[in-house]
């Protein structure tokens, strides 16, 4: 009952202080999905057979002035051990400072994205997450703060973050004293190409010993991505390879994307998408690996009124042999409107 008025409490707040302030954008987005899974042994085995709601959004967006802006997100996650079927956090809260003396550059603070590989602009073309947060190498947001900027031309774009590190679902003591500093930069050398990369750095004894701060269960961590992005006409093609070393444990693996805008060809409004992961998350061990492929298609009939629907396929087969392949059917329609409150 708590959650539940707190809940309301901000999201009438936030819809007064919409009301009374200057030109606000805001909008929702809701998943609903259906899921099946099989595990793969001699037999399909149906261990998971459930319509949920996996992630909700409500995000409200106040310009202050020409020069400052502000964004505030709520995250609606359905889980097993959500109160009462949900739970509700904090996604984005920030300001957005622009017009600096460096001409076309930013400053975010706050609860910002984490400008790390292609997790901050990852557009879900299938239903999983970006590698790097689906094997908790970072979060997709974090309290910090960021100096962004395009490169002259439109030659690219760069930040410089200055982070927590632990990521946007924690706060308060499980937040250590050490900051986690990240650098991304992405070339356009031609139109339709993008190669680039970012650099997470972490010493959790660089402002005190061990001894003195008791969060720090690891001293050293560096997690690193490179990344090619191809967009031409009817085909887009992605690859990131990702390395993640904390003391002298390193993880590494890729993933691989592909689409097909069917509209593009023949005026259908659908993708075909296909993906393929692989992790190893201690190369020094021995069957911790994985590899998964994801095959699907993106059916954007009512696109224009702010509906797709996802249909995907996924396995994921693990390098120990005693573990079972494990299948995936996912039906899913993401829906969002927005709105601009002057």
């Amino acid at each position: 009952m708590k959650s539940k008025r707190i809940t309301l409490f901000l999201l009438l707040s936030l819809l007064f202080l919409s009301l009374v302030g200057g030109e606000t954008k805001y909008g929702f987005e809701i998943w609903s999905r259906y899921q099946a899974t099989f595990e793969n042994e001699n037999e399909f085995l149906l261990t998971k057979n459930q319509i949920y709601s996996p992630r909700g959004y409500f995000t409200v967006e106040p310009k202050l002035s020409d020069n400052i802006k502000g964004r505030f997100t709520l995250d609606f996650v359905s889980l097993k051990d959500g109160v009462e079927g949900a739970s509700v956090r904090l996604k984005y809260a920030y300001l957005d400072f622009s017009n600096l003396p460096i001409k076309s550059s930013n400053i975010n603070f706050g609860l910002i994205k984490n400008y790390f590989g292609t997790i901050y602009d990852y557009e879900y073309p299938v239903y999983e997450t970006e590698l790097s947060d689906k094997e908790k190498v970072v979060n997709s947001a974090d309290y910090g703060v960021s100096f962004n900027g395009l490169l002259p031309a439109g030659f690219g774009f760069y930040a410089f973050s200055v982070m927590n590190g632990e990521g946007y679902k924690k706060t308060d003591s499980s937040v250590d004293l050490n900051p986690a500093f990240l650098v991304n930069l992405r070339l356009i050398p031609v139109t339709g190409l993008t190669v680039g990369g970012s650099v997470l750095y972490e010493d959790k004894t660089l402002l005190s010993p061990e001894s003195v701060d008791s969060m720090i269960s690891d001293s050293l961590r560096m997690a690193y991505v490179g990344l090619v992005k191809y967009n031409f006409n009817f085909l887009s093609l992605s690859f990131e390879y990702l390395s993640n070393k904390i003391d002298s444990v390193i993880g590494a693996g890729y993933s691989v994307i592909g689409l097909i805008d069917a509209k593009r060809i023949a005026d259908i409004p659908l993708e075909l998408v296909a993906r393929y992961d692989s992790w190893d998350k201690n190369l020094d061990a021995t069957f911790d690996g994985y590899k998964r492929i994801i095959a699907g298609t993106n059916m954007n009939f009512f696109k224009d009124n702010g509906v797709i629907m996802q249909l995907s396929y996924d396995r994921t087969m693990y390098e120990d042999t005693t573990k079972a392949d494990v299948n995936n059917v996912i039906f899913q329609m993401k829906w969002k409107f927005s709105n601009t409150l002057q």
